[in-house]
C-alpha cells in the first residue's frame, strides 16, 4: 500500500490544480509498455460505516466547488492530480494520509510484481498489486 503524502509536490497559484508523485519501482518499462495501472483509495470513517476501497478517479460535483482526483503513471512512478473550480484544498485534505492500492492489469501477459500475481502466465488479463 502507498500512503498519500501530507503535502503536494505541485500546486498552481490559484489552487485549482495540484499533484503529487510517488516512486513505484515496480512500474518497469515492460509494465509501462504492456499494462494499465488503476488505483483505489481506502476510505475510512469515524462512525459506524464500514471502511471501503474507492477507485480513482474520484469526482465530487456540487454547485460551489466541483473537484476531481485522478491517476496517471509513468515508468517508475504514479501521479495523483487534483483539479477544482475553486480550490483543491478540501479534496486534498480528504486524501492526505490515506492509503492507496495500485493494481497493474496486463493485456499481454502476467506482470509478476512483488510475486503477487496469482494468474497463470497464459491469461490475457492478469492482475498484480504494486
Amino acid at each position: 500500500l502507498i500512503e498519500v503524502p501530507n503535502q503536494l509536490d505541485e500546486i498552481s497559484d490559484d489552487e485549482r490544480y495540484g499533484n503529487f508523485e510517488i516512486a513505484v519501482p515496480e512500474i518497469t518499462k515492460e509494465v509501462y509498455d504492456n499494462a494499465n495501472i488503476t488505483a483505489y483509495i481506502k476510505r475510512t470513517y469515524e462512525d459506524d460505516r464500514p471502511d471501503r476501497w474507492s477507485q480513482l478517479p474520484q469526482v465530487f460535483l456540487n454547485s460551489n466547488n466541483s473537484t476531481s482526483a485522478y491517476l496517471s503513471f509513468g515508468e517508475g512512478f504514479i501521479r495523483i492530480s487534483f483539479q477544482s473550480e475553486e480550490s483543491i484544498d478540501e479534496l486534498f485534505e480528504l486524501f492526505s494520509g490515506a492509503k492507496i492500492s495500485a493494481v497493474s492489469i496486463s493485456s499481454l501477459r502476467c506482470s509478476k510484481i512483488n510475486g503477487n500475481c496469482s494468474e497463470p502466465e497464459e491469461n490475457c488479463a492478469s492482475r498484480a498489486r504494486l
